[in-house]
């Protein structure tokens, strides 16, 4: 398995950190997925991280980890898989990004 190779690898990195106490463990946590807002500028745009996790935190997802990366072109959030469609539509949402449909009736004469 993948993430146990991965595993070791990292214990042996930080086997310092490790046996000092700096890093007390090194887990694996299985079935997670990654959501990720993505967008040129969004160092000039406020308020784009809290509308990214506002909605997930509307939808209840717990977040797992934060990352964002060093161009400032994304906002990265790891939840567990079983969450990752509702987190999806609801940051998709958040964003305007999901199809949107409205019906409209007219009453009246003429």
């Amino acid at each position: 398995m993948y993430a146990d190779r991965a595993c070791e690898a990292v214990k042996h990195a930080f086997f310092y950190e490790l046996k000092s106490g700096y890093i007390s463990a090194i887990r694996v946590i299985g079935d997670c997925s990654i959501i990720a807002a993505v967008g040129e500028s969004m160092c000039h745009m406020p308020g784009v991280a809290g509308l990214f996790f506002g909605a997930l935190g509307d939808a209840s997802i717990n977040v797992l980890s934060i990352s964002q990366g060093c161009d400032e072109r994304n906002i990265a959030a790891v939840v567990r898989t079983r969450d990752a469609t509702r987190a999806l539509r609801a940051v998709h949402s958040a964003f305007w990004l999901s199809s949107l449909e409205l019906s409209i009736g007219i009453v009246g004469t003429g």
